[in-house]
């Protein structure tokens, strides 16, 4: 409770939608202010290109024994787990307040815009990696220098 009273607001990551539209709700913005863009698909998969050097990000994989671990000893042990469920629970009562019907609505609103954000700006991106990895310098004079966004 003592650190939920410290922050205003806490947004996940996993619920990016939800949690920028609960923060236009609440500061009164409007819906382009909240609009964000991932990584362009040109991307490729490759990262770092700020260095002078691309490196194709790996797929992840876990361990039993380690997965395990995370689930049970780890996930009692650390604090960032029961923050995570008490910003999830403040996110579902916010929700709540605020009314599923409009929040659903206002998400809807966001994706179409997030849309034609993604379709006006991706194919003029210049991304730091090429797809086959080789660092694209013309990426240091646009926005998407070092893979950090517009």
């Amino acid at each position: 409770r003592e650190i939920m009273n410290v922050y205003h607001f806490v947004a996940l990551t996993e619920r990016m939608d939800e949690s920028l539209v609960l923060l236009k709700l609440i500061l009164g913005l409007e819906t382009e202010d909240i609009v964000q863009l991932g990584a362009p698909k040109q991307a490729g998969g490759f990262d770092d290109g700020l260095r002078g050097k691309c490196h194709r990000i790996q797929k992840g994989g876990i361990f039993r024994e380690i997965d395990e671990y995370v689930k049970n000893e780890f996930k009692i042990q650390n604090h960032d787990y029961f923050l995570y469920a008490v910003a999830n629970r403040s996110l579902d009562l916010t929700i709540q307040e605020f009314g599923h019907e409009l929040v659903e609505k206002e998400i809807g609103e966001l994706k179409r815009m997030q849309r034609i954000a993604r379709d006006r700006c991706e194919l003029d991106t210049i991304v730091p990696c090429t797809k086959d990895g080789p660092p694209n310098r013309l990426s240091e004079k646009y926005c998407f220098w070092g893979g950090v966004g517009c």
